[in-house]
């Protein structure tokens, strides 16, 4: 089983997105089945006839994910770490704006508006101290993840589910995986995915470090591609 390897130092965008990146999910997923020639270009790479069914589901689920991360603006660990530590900041004066409501005996507030402001002011206190453990692990974490890099861009992670897939459908042939056919199977993913491909159809070589970023972990589903290519390999069809 291959290795994966630690997480991405790009983090995504928290939830709740846009209106506008909502609507682009919508035009994205009208547009996720691969029309009948580019699925066929695809599977020629590896001596098919057309994509199994797990090969396309796998392909299209990846090409969508593609499409979508790539109109994301990438937000950095260190962009993450700035926000926290301006909120912890922010935090500590909101502690010491409570405390009148708190230390009833040195706070300077009358009597009847301590008694009713204490129960909220203690509430927002214990919130204040959940937040603040909470936001000093993520930052723990943050400072623990590696440096970007290839494997971190939307078009790495799709090559790197092309490499899987091809790996995967090769398993179930006699044919060697050999390097040049994992380039046309990949160029002709990210040419179904709409990627420019002027620069890896002149220099092949130069998609090779899109497609070796991550390491997915053995799945069932790789068993199923080997499996029906080997079955699509017996029939022809």
């Amino acid at each position: 089983m291959p290795k994966a390897l630690p997480p991405s130092r790009l983090c995504p965008l928290p939830p709740g997105l846009p209106a506008r990146l909502d609507e682009a999910r919508k035009k994205i997923a009208d547009t996720a089945s691969l029309p009948v020639d580019d699925r066929r270009k695809i599977a020629a790479a590896i001596g098919l006839p057309d994509l199994t069914p797990s090969l396309l589901s796998t392909i299209e689920a990846g090409i969508y994910r593609y499409k979508l991360q790539s109109r994301l603006p990438a937000v950095t660990a260190e962009q993450n770490i700035a926000a926290i530590d301006a909120a912890l900041a922010a935090l500590k004066t909101a502690e010491g704006a409570l405390l009148p409501f708190i230390d009833v005996l040195t706070s300077g507030v009358g009597g009847p508006t301590a008694r009713a402001l204490n129960p909220p002011a203690l509430d927002v206190k214990a919130a204040i101290s959940r937040f603040r453990e909470m936001a000093l692990s993520r930052k723990d974490y943050l400072l623990g993840l590696p440096s970007p890099g290839i494997r971190d861009v939307p078009l790495g992670w799709l090559g790197s589910l092309a490499r899987d897939c091809f790996e995967s459908a090769m398993a179930a042939t006699d044919a060697a995986p050999d390097k040049e056919r994992l380039r046309t199977f990949a160029i002709a993913v990210f040419k179904t995915a709409g990627v420019r491909c002027e620069r890896f159809d002149w220099h092949r070589y130069r998609v090779d470090k899109y497609l070796g970023g991550i390491s997915f972990p053995e799945t069932l589903l790789a068993d199923k591609i080997r499996h029906e290519v080997s079955i699509q390999k017996e029939t022809g069809s």
